[in-house]
């Protein structure tokens, strides 16, 4: 039998790059993450103290409330574009 295929928007693999790509985020930190928030879009509308009474550090806290890894994410994604590659995330 074949797996589902989730379809994602291009905002959404924004976001599934960007939370891969937040300095000071890890893959268990993660995966807690998702648990707790259930997507990446609900964790990047989290505000900074959200974040950190969740558990991360203020740094960390700060760096996905700001959205700072979005940009280096806009350039993976046309990276993945032109060279026809795609986005596995997860979830």
């Amino acid at each position: 039998m074949a797996a589902a295929v989730a379809i994602r928007t291009e905002e959404q693999i924004l976001h599934w790059l960007a939370l891969a790509l937040a300095p000071g985020l890890g893959p268990r930190r993660c995966r807690e993450l998702l648990e707790h928030y259930g997507s990446p879009e609900a964790i990047f509308r989290a505000s900074a103290s959200e974040l950190t009474a969740f558990g991360l550090n203020s740094g960390t806290a700060r760096n996905i409330a700001s959205g700072v890894s979005f940009e280096e994410a806009a350039g993976q994604h046309e990276r993945l574009k032109k060279s026809g590659a795609t986005l596995i995330p997860a979830d």
